[in-house]
């Protein structure tokens, strides 16, 4: 297999690699993106059904960044729902505790979050469904080969979720050149989510709410009200998530059981019908969100055999989620076209 040379190589597009991406470009650098599943985003994830756009990741945009915000604003416009979510209920926390704090401005997306990652990704070059095996170091240059891939670069950024990026450090031949940043990788726990969308053709009642946040349940974080960010008409879409901690004592049950548990608790808050959706898809979030206390104030930045190796996400900017993760990907960006 020939080997293809890259001027950048990132590995993975959700919104640290593709914000990062994205800048290079604009500062006229070719960068090839490698992400393992189908879609980009990342936990900015949408599903399309029955006319319905349902975010099951996370449920709205919240950052205090302006640049964050000139981003979304230029690339979605009129798709902008401004200040979604506008009727809360309860006050439980949110998977980020300080979303909706005062001075922090939110939004959902018509079309879903997912459009925001399609907008970034227009014009950057994607390969899909490209999982790393190997990263080592020949000749001056990062050698990265896959199941139908082999790559070189001097200019390699992990963009992926941290235990995807740890195990390639781990696989590597870096040596104790990556030591440092291993064990940052180390102060950094991740929190998983159970996450279940529920569609009703024809509900009883609609919620008068856009996002709950319950108070008492032991088992739900919130419950996000779909049909709020689209013309629905008569039909329901709820996305709920489940707690952390209970989600992680649930993380290798069948998708059966725990979905059965977070419909009879929603029922507890909503009443039963909510126990016979039309239709339904759960989805587990292995690495949903960072612990909050956990973030370091920039991106890392290493020399190894003379190559250039960074290391962006949520984790490298102290705003964390997805403002902290496009940060971060805009700082090494802004690092980078002054020294490569």
């Amino acid at each position: 297999m020939q080997t293809r040379k890259v001027d950048i190589l990132v590995i993975g597009a959700g919104m640290a690699g593709l914000s990062f991406a994205r800048t290079m470009q604009q500062h006229g650098r070719d960068v090839l993106i490698l992400e393992r599943s189908r879609a980009v985003g990342g936990r900015c994830a949408t599903w399309r059904h029955a006319g319905l756009a349902l975010d099951y990741g996370v449920p709205f945009l919240h950052a205090r960044s302006p640049l964050f915000w000139q981003s979304v604003d230029e690339l979605l416009g009129a798709d902008v729902l401004p200040g979604w979510p506008q009727r809360v209920q309860g006050h439980g926390p949110t998977c980020q505790p300080r979303a909706l704090d005062p001075g922090v401005r939110h939004a959902a997306l018509r079309g879903g979050l997912n459009t925001l990652s399609k907008k970034l990704a227009e014009g950057l070059e994607i390969v899909r469904e490209s999982e790393v095996t190997s990263i080592q170091t020949l000749q001056g240059s990062f050698q990265l080969s896959g199941a139908n891939f082999s790559l070189s670069t001097q200019t390699l950024v992990l963009a992926a979720a941290n235990a995807e990026s740890l195990r390639l450090l781990k696989d590597s031949d870096f040596g104790t050149a990556i030591a440092g940043a291993m064990a940052l990788f180390g102060l950094a726990p991740t929190l998983p989510t159970l996450s279940l969308l529920a569609c009703y053709e024809t509900p009883p009642t609609q919620p008068d709410w856009e996002l709950l946040l319950p108070e008492t349940s032991t088992s739900i974080q919130l419950i996000s009200n779909e049909s709020s960010k689209n013309a629905a008409g008569q039909k329901l879409g709820l996305c709920i998530q489940a707690q952390p901690a209970w989600s992680r004592q649930r993380l290798d049950s069948p998708a059966e059981a725990w979905t059965r548990d977070l419909l009879r608790e929603t029922a507890l808050l909503l009443g039963d019908w909510v126990m016979e959706p039309d239709w339904q898809r759960p989805h587990r979030w292995l690495e949903a969100r960072l612990d909050s206390a956990s973030r370091l104030r920039g991106p890392l930045v290493q020399n190894i055999a003379g190559c250039k190796l960074g290391i962006i996400g949520e984790y490298f900017n102290p705003a964390g989620g997805l403002e902290g993760a496009f940060l971060s990907g805009r700082q090494l960006a802004d690092l980078l076209k002054e020294t490569t």
